[in-house]
């Protein structure tokens, strides 16, 4: 309805007064009607401010969203970064299958990377090779500054010569050289450090950093460049303990929980993943447990006679990804009872009983602290007393 009328007067004649009322009665019905659908508007029509409900089914052209807040019922509107979080532990794919001592193989994976913007996903089965450098294989970097050598003599510590040791490697790192690698075991300065084993290198001899060793652990890392790299590489660095992975094969990366060991003979401890894959995998050491005095390839203790807690260092056994060591006991000479706790803890640990020489148990799953060390002790120290690593749980990768 109109609100107004416009009327022409002429000069030097009577004003109608019908038509003058008429008109004027038209303006205030416009201005009513106006006031009833501005009221109306208020009521019917969406609301840039307050609360609102809206009844009936509504189409939008674009998507709508929201500026902040979670969704915390079923139909709530839910925002990107919400859902990123959300899915940021997603992984999808089987367990890694030990193939051989130099060798084991992922068949398929799907996880967000670590920047929680973007996927990673591998459709082919991939072996990760321990003889090769890059993906599938082991990461090694280019020739680092200065020369390194033992003067040609076979030597645990290593001298540099225009070297940054101190700013380019950290200790659980490889140095390599054509001559092979060693885990690093302590970086005294920019040029000295010492390794976990000998190994004999003339003055002035190029290295580089990575590359397969003995008694080394490697982590696993999913990576992409988001083009035609994608793909597996193990590494010494541990992000999940907040060291920089420096190798840039892949921009982008996810650290899986798994890790892998190489014995002294540089061959890795044949494993199996038991449940948990792919948040807390328990992960088995496929190798021979015999009774009390045997030889075994995962031994922590042979012959402990502590009567009061002693520390156990299970680091060669459980990496440091793991804080639950799964475990086997043995006793040598007679019955006895055994305890096992975290290191540094009060409490009084758990028992087993071992009935007589020779006999032995798998005891299970029990904490470690965060240098893989459990407490033992045992009630009679001429019993003494063997421990094996069976295996160990993944809990510090998110």
């Amino acid at each position: 309805m109109p609100i107004s009328r416009r009327t022409t007067y002429t000069a030097n004649t009577l004003i109608d007064a019908v038509v003058h009322n008429q008109e004027h009665d038209d303006y205030v019905a416009g201005i009513n009607q106006n006031s009833t659908d501005i009221s109306n508007l208020g009521n019917q029509a969406v609301k840039l401010t307050g609360d609102q409900v809206i009844n009936g089914t509504k189409g939008f052209v674009n998507v709508p969203y929201t500026t902040g807040g979670d969704p915390t019922t079923p139909n709530s509107l839910t925002r990107k970064q919400y859902v990123d979080a959300a899915s940021k532990g997603d992984i999808y794919g089987p367990a890694p299958v030990y193939i051989n001592a130099n060798s084991f193989k992922v068949d398929r994976f799907f996880v967000r990377n670590d920047e929680n913007d973007g996927i990673i996903e591998l459709t082919n089965p991939s072996i990760i090779d321990m003889g090769q450098t890059g993906i599938n294989g082991i990461a090694v970097s280019g020739d680092l500054a200065g020369t390194i050598g033992t003067g040609g003599v076979s030597s645990t510590t290593i001298n540099g010569v225009g070297t940054n040791f101190t700013g380019e490697l950290f200790v659980g790192d490889v140095i390599w050289t054509a001559s092979g690698g060693r885990r690093i075991t302590s970086i005294i300065s920019a040029v000295q450090l010492t390794v976990e084993s000998a190994i004999t290198l003339a003055n002035g001899t190029t290295y580089r950093r990575g590359g397969e060793a003995p008694n080394t652990w490697y982590y696993l890392y999913a990576g992409t460049d988001f083009g035609t790299n994608i793909g597996l590489l193990l590494s010494t660095r541990n992000v999940s303990a907040g060291e920089q992975l420096w190798d840039t094969s892949f921009p982008k990366i996810r650290q899986l929980p798994f890790a892998v060991r190489n014995d002294a003979n540089s061959n890795l401890l044949k494993f199996w993943v038991n449940t948990g894959w792919p948040f807390r995998p328990e992960i088995y050491y496929d190798v021979s447990f015999d009774t009390a005095l045997a030889s075994t390839d995962t031994r922590a203790l042979t012959a402990g006679a502590a009567t009061a807690f002693t520390a156990v260092n299970c680091g060669n056994f459980i990496p440091p990804i793991s804080q639950v060591g799964l475990f086997h006991l043995g006793v040598n000479t007679g019955a006895n009872s055994i305890y096992l706790r975290p290191t540094g803890s009060a409490s009084n640990g758990r028992r087993a009983y071992l009935a007589a020489a020779g006999a032995d148990l798998d005891f299970g799953a029990m904490q470690v602290n965060s240098s893989q060390q459990v407490d033992y002790k045992v009630i009679t120290a001429a019993n003494t007393l063997d421990i094996d690593v069976l295996g160990f749980i993944v809990t510090e990768v998110n």
